[in-house]
């Protein structure tokens, strides 16, 4: 996968496939668009500091996400292009600039109706594929080039991410704790994840 440089007509390009994307997870509710609305949120993050990926043809290809982080932490503290023109500094139209914060916030609002249509009995969400160990850490080092450059927004995200899992691990640690406590915890943390993300 390439990073590109994303002009305008690329941007509209870009925008229009993270929204048919997240078209697709909306109309879908199987379990495993959990991961894919966040992955189309990271792009749609990316492609706000003027950066484009293409889409994978499977969103369970960890090289792939591996190497999204990585483009990541390479943009991680750019000032944003709707930041930029509001300065006087960017090239992008305005409506263009809306229809990128409109491309980000219908991939949150997916990530929490996917949470949302999980069962209160699942296990805890996964964000992105930590357990293999390159992705994990690719996260990692994209958190940290987030502190070292104040990048918040991506910090937040890629924290939740990881929180996830510290989560998952915690609960099954738990030998002592009944099933069904388990499930409650694991349903109380999806349920306040889904309206972290209905914030965003």
């Amino acid at each position: 996968m390439s990073t590109s440089s994303l002009n305008p007509k690329l941007l509209k390009g870009a925008l229009t496939s993270i929204r048919a994307a997240v078209g697709e997870v909306n109309e879908d509710p199987s379990h495993g668009n959990i991961s894919k609305s966040f992955v189309l949120l990271l792009v749609s993050e990316l492609a706000s500091r003027g950066a484009g990926v293409d889409l994978p043809s499977s969103y369970d290809d960890n090289d792939w996400i591996r190497t999204l982080l990585e483009s990541i932490s390479t943009v991680a503290g750019k000032v944003a292009i709707d930041d930029a023109g509001k300065k006087g500094e960017g090239n992008y139209p305005l409506p263009m600039m809306g229809a990128l914060s409109a491309a980000s916030g219908m991939a949150a609002s997916a990530v929490a109706a996917s949470i949302q249509r999980s069962s209160s009995d699942a296990d805890v969400v996964t964000l992105l594929p930590l357990r293999d160990k390159a992705v994990k850490e690719a996260c990692q080092s994209t958190i940290k080039r987030c502190i070292d450059v104040n990048e918040g927004r991506l910090y937040t995200l890629l924290k939740l991410a990881s929180g996830c899992l510290r989560e998952a691990l915690d609960v099954d640690s738990q030998e002592s704790t009944s099933d069904s406590k388990k499930r409650q915890r694991r349903g109380l943390f999806n349920q306040n994840l889904a309206m972290t993300f209905h914030t965003l």
